[in-house]
This record gives C-alpha cells, structure tokens and sequence, in this order.
C-alpha cells in the first residue's frame, strides 16, 4: 500500500467514514479480533 492510500484510510478511520465499503467502526472491530487472535487463529485472551 502506497503512502498516499494510507493516508486517505487513515483520514477516514478518523472522520468515522468507510473504507472499502466497510464502516471504519467494523474495520476496527476487524482488526481489534485479528490481533486479539494472532497469526495462529487462536484467542490469545482465553
């Protein structure tokens, strides 16, 4: 991903835009699980 496209994503996770389609919320939601899972695929809170 180039840096400008970067940039444009990061504004609209601020602004609580969307991006890709999805609400920047769930693209948080998102990204919060994938760590919470790690590369493994399992929860590492439990």
């Amino acid at each position: 991903m180039d840096d400008e496209t970067e940039r444009r994503e990061l504004a609209a996770l601020i602004a609580g835009g969307e991006i890709g389609g999805l609400p920047a919320r769930e693209l948080i939601t998102r990204a919060a699980g994938a760590l919470r899972r790690g590369p493994s695929g399992m929860d590492k809170t439990s």
